[in-house]
């Protein structure tokens, strides 16, 4: 067997490891001092902008809650013919009763025929817009007065509406 030979290396003096320690874990003291000086910034920013900064809309999405004032002005009005001017002219109405079309006629008369039975809507203040996707709460004098989440899905310069759907009734207290 041969003999093996022990070769000692110098790693350096202890004092020498402690400096490198120190100088190492400065440098990490320092960075944690800058990311937590940012983190306490972003949140100081935040609480100075105010809670209504993320309920700012976009002019388009202003746009999209009037051009939703208008269609159900019109359905108040049993005027089909105006809803259908803020409608895609190949959108739809899709309600318990069906899915009503602009293209053939359906969607005018069938909110014309809803005007006739007395039903007009009315409109929570209570709007939220994610996108071209706008959700409201209206009322359907119906009888029970019974709240119905409609979502109507807009054109993204909220000038027409490409569909609206009311899964009716909301059953709330």
């Amino acid at each position: 067997m041969a003999d093996t030979e022990l070769v000692a290396t110098d790693v350096g003096s202890t004092d020498d490891a402690a400096k490198q320690y120190r100088s190492r874990a400065r440098i990490w003291m320092v960075v944690s001092a800058v990311l937590g000086l940012a983190v306490v910034g972003l949140v100081a920013w935040i609480i100075a902008s105010g809670d209504d900064a993320s309920t700012d809309l976009t002019a388009a999405q202003e746009q999209m809650i009037v051009t939703i004032d208008q269609y159900i002005a019109a359905w108040n009005a049993g005027d089909g013919a105006a809803a259908d001017e803020v409608m895609d002219p190949n959108g739809y109405l899709e309600d318990v009763g069906g899915r009503w079309y602009v293209a053939d006629g359906e969607h005018a008369r069938y909110l014309e025929t809803l005007h006739a039975m007395g039903f007009p809507i009315e409109r929570s203040e209570e709007v939220a817009v994610v996108g071209n996707v706008v959700l409201m709460t209206n009322t359907y004098a119906e009888g029970s007065n019974t709240p119905s989440p409609n979502i109507y899905y807009m054109y993204p310069d909220g000038t027409k509406i490409w569909w609206v759907h009311e899964p009716y009734p909301l059953n709330v207290p």
